[in-house]
């Protein structure tokens, strides 16, 4: 049931009739916003595209540039060292482990910045180290701190510290207990003494100072020894630390085992724990280092990803890496790595997307504006037009401003519009108005047959219409009948009658057919007195001009007849047939034998206005019926009443008239007549029957007569 219910509501909202406007305005949104939200795509996916390609461009100069430095850092380091193994190869053995080594080793720390240590150990495990002390050495004015390791013998131990100030004068000489230390067991010592040149080292912490960093060495020409220069992690970390892709971006070094070799920050790099008061340095790797940035990288590093520029998530913010291989020399290898939130990457991007949305919101917001004035001035003119043709339907064809519009197709609707509203109007001269506005709406449909139903009839009649055209040219006659016919129509129209048909001077015309009318019969008789007045009026012009007058004769009944569609299908007429017609066109008629001018049928009575004035005239059977027919004559009172006479004084004396004359007093009829048209000599019904009544009194009818007068003429 609700599945039948859903479906019965989707056919009713599938069904619903959405205007023209809104269909337009709605089409064209959707296109601009189908447009705008393209463009929009468009501009972020392409400068997206452009941001990263122009992100991968700077960190790969950056990282160029970062890789000179890095071979900057290293070049002179390497130098110093291959320079001082060339001096000591130059030195007696007895002199190498002496103050002026010592002071070599000094200038050469002096000389070239970023060397953190440079010492010398032969195979004998004797060992002399100079490392720089920075602003804050352990003792005042000490600006180097020197080591002097020797072995006479395998078993004697000789280790001297040195203190030098800035000038390379002795502050002070300490005699040390061994602590142990033998270059033969050091990583650099065996690298260069299996190696033909120079060689550097892994990152690894430093014995004496504990910090971290690699080792540059050569052995010495002799080849009893190796020289070697220290340069720290922190040291190659400074040198990232001042390059960074943006404000909060990262730079990074690590091997391939994602261990750290240098970073912007040194907290990155070093991992610094406390054994009593000595600092115990461990090495970082990507993982430990507690940055969620590099925790992403370590894991698109393992991923397989070693190359290019990446978009990574880490801890719900994203980031842009840059992954480049980094050759060192002596075959060490290396990764540098460039981070950059995203944000600050595509921050250009941003701007530009906000600028774009801005102008497409405008813009929208402009075409939707554009768009519903567009749809208005595209529907404005239908909606007229479509008035214009409801307005057609009710058969409303008044003139009105004619609706105009720039679109070709709707001005030429227009037209098309006004051009059939005039046809209409032509048309409806020639066929009922109540009629076509029936066909317009549908209740009438143009099929030959029709439909049982009670109508009221009228027919009207010119007296004397043979004589009066007789004495006129046609072309005259024809204007002065439609001059009446004018006043007869509107007039009809105005009470709602359906004209049948015009039968050269006489009219033909109907009620509650095609359309119902509940008050048809009073309608009726409302109209024919109307029509009477205006005649009258129409024969005072007349005969003030010096022309004949139209008089007029109405006969009305009401009853049922067939009322339809009449001819063939090429050419048809909406009439009404029956008895009931041919009784209407009979009382018209009638009127010229009995000397009345509007004669209606005692069906006619019920329906008749409560303030009009009826009177009895005869009991007749018109000519071709079998059935008599009571006939009475809806009076207007100007017709025969003067000036100071009242319509109800006039009804007073015709019934006295009438009541003597169905009595069969006719002498006392006659009287009655006699006096009835001295007071209203214009009323010609009068004269008839007192003929009537003078004939009877002459030659009296039989007994047996049943009071009916049997009309001899149409």
């Amino acid at each position: 049931m609700l599945r039948l219910r859903l479906r019965s509501d989707i056919g009713t909202i599938l069904r619903a009739l959405i205007p023209l406007s809104v269909n337009i305005a709605t089409i064209v949104s959707v296109l601009l916003v189908v447009v705008a939200g393209a463009i929009v795509a468009n501009n972020q996916i392409v400068g997206r595209r452009a941001a990263l390609g122009e992100a991968k461009a700077a960190f790969q100069r950056l990282g160029e540039t970062v890789r000179v430095e890095l071979q900057a850092l290293r070049g002179p380091v390497e130098t110093a060292v291959q320079g001082t193994a060339m001096a000591v190869s130059l030195l007696p053995e007895e002199q190498i482990f002496t103050l002026e080594t010592i002071r070599l080793f000094a200038r050469r720390l002096s000389d070239t910045d970023k060397l953190f240590a440079l010492y010398y150990g032969d195979y004998q495990g004797n060992f002399v180290l100079v490392f720089s002390l920075g602003e804050a050495g352990p003792q005042a004015g000490a600006a180097y701190h020197a080591w002097i390791v020797q072995r006479p013998t395998p078993s004697d131990f000789r280790q001297t510290v040195i203190m030098l100030d800035a000038e390379y004068e002795i502050l002070s000489v300490d005699r040390r207990q061994h602590n142990g230390y033998d270059p033969r067991t050091r990583p650099w010592f065996h690298a260069a003494m299996t190696s033909d040149g120079t060689v550097q080292t892994s990152p690894y912490v430093y014995f004496e100072t504990n910090d971290i960093g690699i080792t540059i060495a050569t052995r010495t020409a002799s080849g009893k020894g190796v020289v070697g220069g220290d340069l720290t992690l922190r040291t190659l970390s400074q040198a990232l630390e001042i390059r960074r892709a943006s404000e909060n971006a990262l730079a990074v070094v690590f091997d391939e085992s994602t261990a750290v070799l240098a970073a912007a920050n040194i907290d990155h790099v070093l991992n610094v724990q406390r054994s009593g008061d000595r600092p115990l340095v461990t090495q970082q790797t990507l993982a430990s280092t507690g940055v969620a940035a590099h925790r992403a990288l370590s894991r698109l590093y393992a991923s397989g990803n070693r190359e290019g520029v990446h978009e990574v998530e880490a801890d719900g913010e994203a980031w842009v890496i840059w992954i480049s291989p980094l050759s060192l020399d002596h075959g060490q290898k290396a990764v540098m790595s460039l981070l950059s939130p995203a944000d600050e990457v595509f921050a250009e991007v941003s701007t530009r997307m906000e600028i774009s949305l801005v102008i497409a919101i405008t813009g929208l917001g402009i075409g939707l504006l554009l768009a519903w004035v567009f749809a208005n001035a595209v529907a404005r003119p239908i909606r007229n037009l479509t008035d214009e043709a409801y307005q057609m339907r009710t058969f409303d064809l008044r003139e009105r401003e004619p609706v105009t519009s720039r679109v070709l197709e709707v001005q030429h609707l227009s037209q098309a519009v006004q051009t059939l509203k005039r046809s209409l109007g032509d048309f409806a001269r020639y066929v009922p108005a109540q009629l076509v506005r029936g066909l317009l709406a549908g209740d009438v449909k143009a099929d030959i047959g029709g439909e049982r139903c009670t109508v009221t009839l009228l027919f009207t009649d010119i007296t004397d219409f043979a004589a009066i055209s007789e004495r006129m040219e046609p072309m005259e006659l024809m204007q002065e009948v439609s001059e009446y016919f004018a006043e007869v129509s509107v007039r009809l129209i105005e009470h709602g009658a359906t004209i049948d048909k015009y039968i050269g001077d006489a009219i033909m015309a109907m009620w509650n057919a095609p359309v119902r009318q509940e008050n048809h019969v009073e309608l009726a008789c409302r109209a024919a007195l109307d029509v009477a007045s205006a005649i009258a009026r129409l024969n005072a012009r007349r005969t003030a001009d010096g022309l004949p007058p139209f008089q007029t004769r109405f006969g009305l009944h009401v009853g049922e007849a067939v009322v339809g569609n009449v001819g063939s299908v090429e050419r048809m007429n909406y009439t009404a047939l029956g008895q009931t017609v041919n009784l209407a066109a009979r009382l018209e008629g009638l009127n010229k034998q009995l000397g009345t001018q509007i004669l209606i049928s005692e069906a006619m009575l019920e329906g008749a206005p409560a303030d009009a004035l009826v009177r009895p005239v005869d009991m007749v059977r018109p000519k071709g019926a079998s059935q008599p027919v009571r006939v009475y004559e809806l009076i207007s009172p100007a017709k025969y009443c003067g000036d100071g006479q009242s319509a109800e004084a006039h009804l007073g004396s015709w019934r006295r008239c009438y009541t003597a004359c169905t009595e069969r007093r006719w002498s006392d009829a006659i009287a009655e007549f006699d006096r009835h048209i001295e007071e209203y000599a214009n009323d010609d019904a009068a004269r008839v029957l007192r003929a009537r009544a003078q004939a009877f009194k002459e030659a009296p009818p039989a007994e047996r007569w049943d009071g009916v007068f049997d009309a001899r003429t149409k």
